[in-house]
């Protein structure tokens, strides 16, 4: 990515340079050794170049995206995995250290998930039993 955007920011510079010799030749008695024509022949070639590095640009960024987002992802499962084995241990009174299965968490990283995790878990089920569960009239309303 970085050559490409490096290739790509030249080509302004390569551009303005084409145009500058083909404005002011240098001045003598041959016929130019480059011409409008050449400059023009050059500033196409360089316009398809550009649009060629724009589209591998383009294509290189979304490939390093779909690997940050499944890195992130394995991440985030690895996570979620090493939250529930913590959760089984202090369920059963057991000492645990993510290290044992392998995990490359500290225990503090997986602590934070867990908790973040479990009021996440009690959040949705304040929302669902507040917003989307059935009306039910209380008894009090029933005869008014």
């Amino acid at each position: 990515m970085a050559d490409t955007s490096w290739r790509l920011n030249r080509i302004p510079v390569l551009e303005a340079d084409i145009l500058n010799h083909a404005e002011s030749p240098a001045p003598s008695p041959e016929p130019p050794a480059f011409d409008i024509v050449d400059a023009h022949r050059f500033l196409a070639s360089l316009g398809l170049h550009g649009a060629r590095l724009s589209r591998q640009f383009q294509k290189t960024l979304q490939q390093l995206r779909d690997l940050q987002y499944e890195r992130q992802m394995r991440e985030w499962n690895e996570l979620k995995d090493a939250a529930a084995i913590l959760e089984l241990h202090k369920h059963e009174g057991l000492p645990w250290e993510p290290s044992d299965p392998g995990f490359v968490f500290s225990k503090d990283q997986v602590e934070r998930f867990s908790q973040r995790m479990m009021r996440h878990n009690q959040a949705r089920h304040i929302a669902w039993t507040r917003f989307h569960s059935p009306y039910k009239a209380s008894a009090d309303m029933t005869h008014v």
